[in-house]
Parts: structure tokens; C-alpha cells; sequence
């Protein structure tokens, strides 16, 4: 099982994998576009039905070609998100054979947990985040603008995935929505 290796470990193996996709795709510089990653990836993106999911990954072919069936969202981080998470759907299996994971001893909640970290590393991969956060003190509102494809909050949440130590909270319409602490036991 996943939760069997150190939580370090899978980090790492996501943040290489994240790495390797967008070296596969050509990515060179902030900020990413999953949409364009995915089509260089070979991954097909067609528009998903009314009602249907906000993104899913589907095999399509005899080939299993990995298509995404993505719905209309009326804000471009959210298709970004959703994109990003797929992407990560397809190539969980990289992360779990970078740390000696068998797929077919992981729960189900493994593939989901490990495409939110992938799309997490995609979207703001660590290379230049932390360049481009130590540059700007980690100040939210230049991130932001460095990274328009990823939300206030993705960023929030990914400078808890550094070493500084940090308290983070989120508020939605004037109501603390979340609070997170990178620092074990404060």
C-alpha cells in the first residue's frame, strides 16, 4: 500500500514525475498551460456532455488512448485544475513505480490522492515556484500573477509543501473556509 512508503518519498517521486511530463512536453517556463501539456502529451481533450463530471479521464480505442472529457467551467483555473488532475489520473502509475508501489495492492482513493498531487507539481511545479516565491518574499498576489493558471488557493496550499515554516488560512466571503500549519504539532 501507498501509505506504507514515507509521505517524503511519494512527494518526491510526484514532484520527478511532474518534472519529466512537462520535459515530455516541452515546457519550459511558468506558467503552465494543462490544456497544451495534455495535447502535447498526445492526450486527447474533447468537451464533456451537459451534466457530466467536471473532468474525467476515459480510455478511448483500441490503442486506450487517454482521452479527457472535460466540461465547460466558468473560470479558467478550474479547467486548468481539472485538466491537471487527469493528467495526473494518466500517470499515477509513473509515481507508484518510482517508489516500488504495486497499483494492484493500492485502494482505489490512492489513483485520486496521487492525481491531486500530480496536478498540484504540474501546475506549480517546484522548480520555479520556489525561484520565482523566494524572489517575490511569497507574496500571494505576484505568485498569483505568475502563475494565472493555478487559484489563490492551489497556491496557498503549495507553499505548505515547502520547508519554511508557515501557517496558512483560507477565507471565503469573510468565513475561515480552512487552516493548515506545514509545522508538525504548532
Amino acid at each position: 500500500m501507498l501509505a506504507e512508503f514515507p509521505i517524503e518519498q511519494v512527494v518526491n517521486a510526484a514532484e520527478e514525475v511532474a518534472a519529466d511530463l512537462l520535459d515530455e512536453a516541452g515546457w519550459s517556463e511558468p506558467p503552465v498551460d494543462a490544456l497544451a501539456v495534455a495535447r502535447r502529451l498526445r492526450i486527447v481533450i474533447v468537451r464533456a456532455p451537459s451534466g457530466a463530471p467536471r473532468a474525467q479521464l476515459v480510455r478511448v480505442g483500441p490503442r486506450q488512448r487517454p482521452t479527457i472529457l472535460l466540461a465547460d467551467q466558468p473560470r479558467n483555473e478550474r479547467r486548468q485544475w481539472a485538466v491537471a488532475h487527469e493528467i495526473g489520473e494518466a500517470e499515477a502509475h509513473r509515481v507508484w513505480s518510482a517508489v516500488g508501489a504495486d497499483p494492484l495492492d493500492l485502494p482505489p482513493s490512492t489513483r485520486e490522492a496521487t492525481a491531486h498531487q500530480l496536478a498540484r507539481c504540474l501546475l506549480l511545479p517546484r522548480r520555479w515556484f520556489v525561484e520565482a516565491g523566494a524572489s517575490v518574499a511569497w507574496d500571494l498576489r505576484t505568485l498569483k500573477a505568475d502563475f494565472p493558471t493555478a487559484s489563490h488557493e492551489l497556491i496557498a496550499r503549495r507553499m505548505l509543501d515547502l520547508p519554511t515554516p508557515l501557517v496558512m488560512t483560507v477565507c471565503d466571503r469573510c468565513r475561515v473556509t480552512w487552516r493548515r500549519s506545514n509545522v508538525i504539532r504548532r
